[in-house]
């Protein structure tokens, strides 16, 4: 409720200058407002930082992290960048510098080339490193880092004293499903990285579909949290018997309601029906039973809206942004399609008329939006030394918290803004849906640590092009995924 209260501020002042527009379905230049993300305003009304008064005197905080797209960026940003960036390059630059004058630590960041490269340094060198050489906080790919954990080459998170994992700006659902049973906490995810929500998959509509076709955008059912699975399948038929195709069923040329590929809506079924690979009730931890609810049906009628009525599924192509969904949405062929949350910003360049709005849940019943965070965002780890020594620990717990702090703060409301910018006008009801999706973000622990491909039967129903089930695809891995949950079940 906080962060909603955050966001609202900084919305304020965007409804504001959107009701002034000449056109009442287009609000005008943000810039008018004299905002850059509107930090200044949320600060007001955000909880304070509780940390001790103190000066590590010019000492050198060092992360490693990818050098890849946004990866090192949204940790860590220079001043020549920022100032030749965006409004997000310099609020990241901004937590850098108070982030100094305030405690006299300095963020130091390596940029390696590849995943490869992080796996080689923790696997070889941390076991080596000494607390005056060691990288205080690694950043890799959420597979990679649980592979560190299981092979106990990461400090637990308990030890770094002035991180508050209860804080708002570190995900609780991360912290619930990575928490071992002793109580240990090897990794983490929060606000420290914008990359969270940019990696979150959220569904895109082209508004000219949804006009043409006389329906309203969804975002008001999403606050009533009427967005259901149902509703969903409605707007995607309403859309499609609009849409004039050539009959093709292909993605170049013909059109369709819903579009996705085979890691995107597939991989977020179970999360619509709210509920989580790996379940944890006072303390034990157990993986899902193939009779839970009404998983199976939500899988079924998944692929029914794929297969049987007006939906499309790219198998072939998976990249991402997946340029064929994109150009398809652009070009008015289809009317939804799904793909990660920082790729608004190529639909931004397209010129694209699009919204953006969380997954539906399955029905009235489940509480909350709910959507997993591809695995590739940035996920936090410290080496054991950083941990085993107890002044190193207090000095990367008090930057590693401010720098989570700082994000959940400052950079994330001017990163919802600033990505869902465009034309100079901006979407103020998706700004606040991306505020949504991120407070609905899900780490489950059998994606993360890939328990023997359980958190992907989505997708391999759709490589055999539905031609499977649920039940079929869950029996056949869940042996092999108990297995590999003891061993995470017995970290110390």
């Amino acid at each position: 409720m906080k962060r909603l209260l955050s966001l609202a501020l900084a919305l304020l002042m965007l409804l504001c200058v959107a009701a002034c527009a000449k056109d009442p379905d287009e609000p005008a230049d943000p810039a008018a407002s004299g905002t850059s993300g509107g930090n200044t305003d949320t600060a007001e009304i955000y909880p304070e930082l509780s940390l001790p008064d103190m000066d590590f005197g010019g000492q050198e905080f060092r992360i490693l992290a990818l050098g890849a797209e946004t990866y090192t960026t949204e940790l860590w940003c220079s001043e020549e960048d920022a100032a030749a960036g965006n409004d997000v390059d310099q609020e990241v630059y901004n937590r850098a510098m108070k982030i100094a004058e305030d405690y006299g630590a300095i963020i130091e960041i390596t940029s390696a080339a590849t995943r490869d490269e992080i796996d080689m340094w923790m696997n070889v060198n941390s076991l080596s490193a000494s607390p005056a050489d060691t990288y205080h906080l690694v950043a890799n790919h959420g597979r990679y880092v649980a592979k560190y954990v299981v092979n106990s080459l990461t400090g637990d998170w308990n030890r770094l004293y002035y991180v508050d994992l209860n804080a708002e700006w570190w995900s609780q659902d991360a912290r619930e499903q990575w928490t071992a049973p002793s109580g240990s906490i090897y990794m983490m995810m929060g606000d420290i990285s914008y990359g969270s929500v940019g990696q979150a998959i959220g569904l895109f509509f082209n508004k000219k579909i949804l006009r043409d076709s006389e329906m309203e955008y969804p975002y008001q059912m999403v606050r009533d949290g009427t967005w259901t699975f149902e509703a969903f399948c409605t707007y995607v038929a309403d859309a499609a018997a609009s849409l004039n195709g050539d009959g093709t069923g292909s993605i170049d040329s013909d059109s369709f309601g819903y579009v996705t590929g085979k890691s995107r809506g597939p991989q977020n079924i179970l999360n619509s029906v709210g509920e989580h690979w790996v379940t944890i009730d006072n303390g034990n931890y157990s993986l899902l039973s193939q009779n839970t609810g009404n998983v199976s049906d939500a899988f079924d009628d998944y692929f029914e809206l794929i297969y049987e009525s007006e939906g499309c599924i790219c198998l072939n192509d998976n990249a991402t942004p997946s340029p064929k969904m994109l150009a398809a949405l652009n070009e008015n062929r289809a009317a939804f399609i799904d793909d990660r949350i920082a790729f608004s910003a190529e639909l931004n360049s397209l010129g694209a008329d699009f919204g953006v709005v969380p997954y539906p849940k399955y029905d009235s019943n489940v509480d909350g939006y709910r959507t997993f965070v591809n695995a590739a965002a940035n996920t936090f780890c410290v080496p054991n030394v950083v941990t085993a020594d107890e002044e190193t620990a207090d000095f990367a717990s008090v930057v590693i918290e401010a720098m989570a702090y700082y994000g959940g703060r400052d950079i994330l409301p001017t990163y919802y803004e600033t990505l869902l910018t465009y034309r100079s006008q901006t979407d103020v009801e998706s700004i606040e849906m991306v505020g949504i999706i991120r407070d609905g973000l899900t780490f489950d622990l059998a994606y993360y640590h890939d328990l023997n491909g359980l958190c992907d039967i989505g997708s391999k129903i759709a490589e055999k092009n539905g031609n499977s089930n649920f039940v079929t695809e869950y029996q056949q891995r869940i042996s092999g995924a108990n297995a590999q949950l003891d061993i995470w079940l017995n970290l110390p």
